[in-house]
């Protein structure tokens, strides 16, 4: 089997430089590098040392010229860049391929912060990655969770990506 996984890794890689080795002659289907990940990562523990050792925080406007841009969980592992909603979003790509319930959160708080990190559920608590650092709150909610982060936050979005922004699900305040 790990033959069959390291071919089928190689065929990609291949395929992706542009040498077009036809995965028909191999009788492989084709994969992406990201689904190569689950072969080791089957935690949020192995996802935040993953995080640790492949990427670099960097801000968008370095990237990209732009005050914000999300990037898909494929682009950000394909350019090991990007910043804390990039971190979110693949993380909750590979929590969900996990079946881990997990959610894209923004917070904001008068001050001007404002910070994108995953929240996700494990034991019937709620954890936090924030960017490749995982933190066990074991909240008994959302808003709790948000909190131990931010003890001064205004507002709270649970968020998704649309196109190369973000969109705000649901909403929730700190009153």
């Amino acid at each position: 089997m790990k033959k069959k996984q390291a071919l089928i890794f190689l065929v990609w890689t291949l395929n992706f430089l542009g040498l077009n080795f036809p995965a028909a002659s191999a009788n492989l289907e084709i994969y992406s590098p990201i689904d190569y990940l689950f072969e080791f990562t089957n935690s949020p523990d192995d996802l935040s040392n993953f995080m640790k050792r492949n990427f670099k925080f960097t801000e968008d406007e370095t990237l990209f010229g732009e005050i914000d841009y999300w990037q898909s969980p494929e682009e950000f592992y394909s350019r090991k860049k990007g910043d804390c909603e990039d971190y979110a979003l693949f993380a909750q790509y590979v929590l969900a391929r996990l079946n881990m319930e997990s959610y894209v959160v923004s917070i904001y708080a008068a001050n001007g912060y404002a910070h994108t990190l995953l929240i996700y559920r494990e034991g019937g608590r709620y954890q936090v990655l924030n960017e490749d650092r995982l933190i066990r709150y074991n909240a008994s909610s959302l808003e709790d969770a948000i909190g131990q982060v931010n003890s001064d936050w205004s507002w709270a979005a649970i968020a998704r990506r649309q196109d190369t922004r973000g969109f705000a699900l649901q909403t929730f305040f700190n009153l």
